[in-house]
């Protein structure tokens, strides 16, 4: 092909920066290289718009847009700012447009495009710029956590992540607060606005809905009507709403789908009347109440709770009521999971009380209590046995002795599909603890020793090797035969220590030490320097995930990690731990880390950018943390070598901000904190600056 022939020369300067094309030049050959490109679109027209982004007629159809996520789609654009504002450029002419071209159909327009595989097959990074570039051209705030989508009023403004419910088998949209929810209404009053952030939340799972500081009471009119597209979401979470709970309720009531799901109430006080009224008009499968004070109704509420007929699932966390419905309840065929989480002895007496009256089969699957440190009975633990169907079980808080044991463990036994066990509470006996890893088909196994004397974990020998995959133990001593047993396990995946004491290690175990599968390490504040001589990394050759935490751990202590898993660990965190060079050298050959947790580390006789050039995940590191090391001007610079850094948090010391230029990071959609601890500077005007900048500032 002549030079003079070509219609687009994309340059390493393009405004729209493509991963397929910017790899031609990272090719190091002088040699032309021709290629071709089939496609059903002006692929030369949408090319220039990533070129020019002035090029935007001013009336956008939905043809171009769908041509456009197929260029960024499948030549991988880099989701940047600069992605971003191409995109708000789109969403903006779209919204302003009176007349687009292809209006006469545009919900099923939307659709299409949409829901295609073009958007449902690309890199979560791109669904991520496409959504934020929508809600940045709204003018809100937003940032995700964990594909959540949370809208913010101001910057680095709190969320609440525990309103995020693991049950609940959906993505969330968080709205963080009134006043958030009021602009975000307004704007979906514009018809084309309304379509598409429908369509946006649909495609990316997000159907669950969660009302914070919700006030009904802003509203001039008391029968507002809900312009939110309420009745697209499956679940809905109404949470810290501290006038008119029972309107608001109402007006939920008659905007949402017969769809929903779960629904669920958090700190707030309702009458009961109001939460009967909104569950007979909808048949939830999922209840949730917690936290919630019933201002009246009382006996109503039980009479209804034991008719219930859809409940799959019912959460009940620090919620006043009797439990004189429960066994009715029970008799329902639906219920397979029932979380109990008690802040009152008095409450889960009431309910143990209940509990022992069973004397017939149910169908739970997953059991959870929390007894507030109420006492077990053996009746109690004979009326366990009518839950044989469960795969979850967990015990937490509750007193208990010697004695009473042997009933729980019978219990276990007689549950068949048992994959899932958590015992939280004061005393263990080594009995019980053999009886608990001996316990066939368990997979996941949670101890915890919940008073201050640590007690010793005295193992026998497995009878069988294969079932345990996952095993987290807290507030333990280990001898050195328990430890050798547990890493004998052939499928054990997961291996999590907290605040545990290992034992020494004699060399003659050293050859019996065989871990063998273990993907994550997770050792929080556990004695580790009397493994000194057996450094534990150097056994775990497919590690992904390695936590480790502990003001304990001496330095060269990473140095350690089995070569093999430079190829499989994407997670490093680091606390409080000691760096020399050594460990400095062995992080490097890591080659497709994508989180490092440094947190208050410490570095001797070394620096940070000391990694280097040659450091082998600067492409792949996703997040970074560095508060409370300590830096320099050349850490700081090292910074943007790390080509696709998503989220920065550090903390300054000895550098004055006058030396640094916070130009030279260039960090995609970047969430970054500064802790600020310097006298000699005007702080106000260094804040506004890093606002204008792009990055967030924590004071």
């Amino acid at each position: 092909m002549k030079i003079s022939d070509h219609v687009f020369t994309y340059e390493n300067t393009n405004f729209i920066s493509f991963e397929v094309l910017k790899s031609l030049f990272d090719s190091n050959t002088s040699k032309n290289q021709c290629g071709k490109i089939e496609c059903n679109f002006e692929l030369e027209y949408i090319l220039k718009i990533t070129k020019d982004i002035t090029a935007i007629p001013d009336t956008v159809n939905y043809n171009h847009f769908e041509s456009l996520l197929i260029v960024l789609k499948y030549l991988k654009a880099v989701a940047d700012k600069n992605l971003s504002q191409l995109l708000q450029g789109i969403f903006f002419k779209i919204f302003s447009s009176k007349n687009i071209v292809d209006s006469t159909n545009t919900d099923a327009r939307i659709e299409e495009v949409f829901c295609k595989n073009i958007f449902v097959q690309s890199e979560s990074s791109l669904k991520e710029a496409i959504i934020s570039a929508f809600i940045n051209t709204l003018m809100l705030k937003h940032v995700f956590c964990d594909e959540n989508l949370i809208i913010l009023s101001i910057k680095n403004e709190f969320f609440d992540t525990s309103l995020f419910n693991e049950h609940i088998p959906y993505k969330n949209l968080l709205i963080n607060n009134f006043k958030v929810f009021s602009i975000l209404e307004n704007h979906l009053k514009n018809p084309e606005i309304f379509k598409i952030f429908k369509v946006l939340l649909k495609e990316i799972n997000i159907n669950s809905l969660i009302f914070f500081r919700y006030q009904i009471s802003k509203f001039k009119s008391k029968n507002h009507i809900f312009v939110f597209p309420i009745h697209i979401f499956k679940a809905i979470t109404v949470s810290n709403v501290s006038d008119s709970t029972g309107i608001m309720i109402y007006e939920l009531g008659l905007a949402v789908d017969k769809n929903l799901e779960y629904f669920t109430l958090k700190n707030l006080s309702i009458d009961s009347d109001d939460i009967i009224s909104f569950l007979k008009k909808h048949k939830v499968k999922g209840l949730i109440f917690d936290n919630v004070r019933r201002c009246s109704g009382f006996n109503g509420f039980e009479s209804f709770m034991s008719l219930q007929e859809t409940l799959e699932y019912i959460e009940i966390r620090n919620f006043k009521t009797k439990f004189n419905w429960w066994i009715n309840f029970c008799k329902k065929l639906n219920v397979r999971k029932v979380i109990l989480i008690f802040n009152s002895i008095f409450i889960a007496e009431n309910f143990i009380n209940e509990f022992i009256t069973l004397n017939f089969s149910i169908n739970f699957i997953y059991f959870e209590i929390d007894f507030c440190y109420s006492k077990l009975s053996k009746e109690f633990c004979d009326s366990l046995k009518y839950l044989r169907f469960l795969h979850t079980l967990k015990l937490s808080n509750y007193e208990s002795n010697i004695n009473l044991e042997p009933y729980i463990v019978n219990v276990m036994k007689n549950m068949p599909e048992l994959k899932n066990v958590t015992i939280y509470h004061k005393y263990f006996s080594n009995k019980f603890y053999r009886l608990l890893f001996q316990k066939p088909k368990i997979r996941v196994l949670h101890i915890r020793n919940v008073i201050l004397n640590k007690k010793t974990l005295k193992l026998n020998s497995f009878n069988n090797y294969k079932y345990l995959t996952q095993i987290f133990l807290s507030n333990l001593k280990i001898d050195t035969f328990s430890l050798n047993e547990i890493f004998k396990l052939e499928n054990l995946k997961v291996l999590s220590l907290r605040f545990c004491d290992i034992e020494s290690i004699e060399k003659s175990y050293y050859e019996k030490f065989i871990p063998r599968n273990i993907k994550s390490l997770y050792l929080y504040d556990s004695n580790l320097n009397k493994t000194k001589e057996f450094n534990l990394l150097n056994e775990l050759k497919f590690l992904e995930n390695l936590h480790l935490s502990s003001r304990k751990i001496y330095s060269n202590y990473l140095s350690g990690i089995n070569q093999n898993c430079n190829l499989t660990l994407k997670t490093l965190c680091y606390k409080y731990g000691i760096c020399d060079i050594n460990d400095l050298n062995r992080i490097m050959n890591l080659q497709i880390l994508e989180e490092l947790n440094l947190y208050e580390s410490r570095f001797v006789n070394i620096r940070f950018y000391q990694l280097g050039e040659n450091c082998r995940f600067l492409n792949s590191l996703r997040i970074l943390n560095l508060w409370g090391v300590c830096m320099c001007l050349k850490d700081l610079e090292y910074l943007r070598n790390f080509k696709n850094l998503q989220n920065l948090r550090l903390s300054f010391s000895g550098v004055r901000f006058v030396q640094f230029n916070f130009n030279i990071i260039s960090l995609s959609r970047a969430s970054s904190f500064f802790k600020q601890i310097y006298n000699n500077f005007n702080h106000q005007h260094t804040s506004n600056f890093l606002y204008e900048e792009g990055i967030e500032i924590l004071h």
